[in-house]
């Protein structure tokens, strides 16, 4: 099942993924349950889709367009950059985060995403 989810001011497509998908209120990312109950109150300003019981969330986010801002070509694509990064588990427990990378809390907790 496929819903759309407000990260930064953008739309994306969201899937329900472990019985859970990301919801926003108030611009931060929570997450609720497919019969639509909130799980996860809404208060990360990134999070991923969980994998293996775990969800990578970030804090101190800004969006950074992917072409130069002289250009203007239609698309406006952005790529999201975090200074802290981390990760929760299904209860929504904050488990760790702190200067790290997203690939290094990737690594850590063997997280890949449910897109092809």
């Amino acid at each position: 099942m496929k819903f759309l989810i407000d990260i930064l001011g953008e739309i994306y497509p969201d899937f329900i993924v472990e019985d859970k998908i990301r919801i926003i209120k108030n611009n931060k990312i929570g997450f609720a349950n497919k019969k639509g109950d909130v799980v996860i109150k809404p208060q990360f300003e990134f999070a991923t889709e969980f994998h293996n019981g775990f969800a990578i969330i970030a804090k101190n986010c800004k969006k950074i367009p992917w072409h130069n801002e002289n250009e203007h070509s239609g698309c406006e694509h952005i790529s999201v950059k975090c200074l802290n990064y981390g990760y929760i588990n299904e209860k929504g427990e904050i488990l760790k985060i702190g200067k790290f990378t997203f690939e290094e809390i990737c690594n850590k907790i063997n997280w890949e995403s449910s897109e092809e």
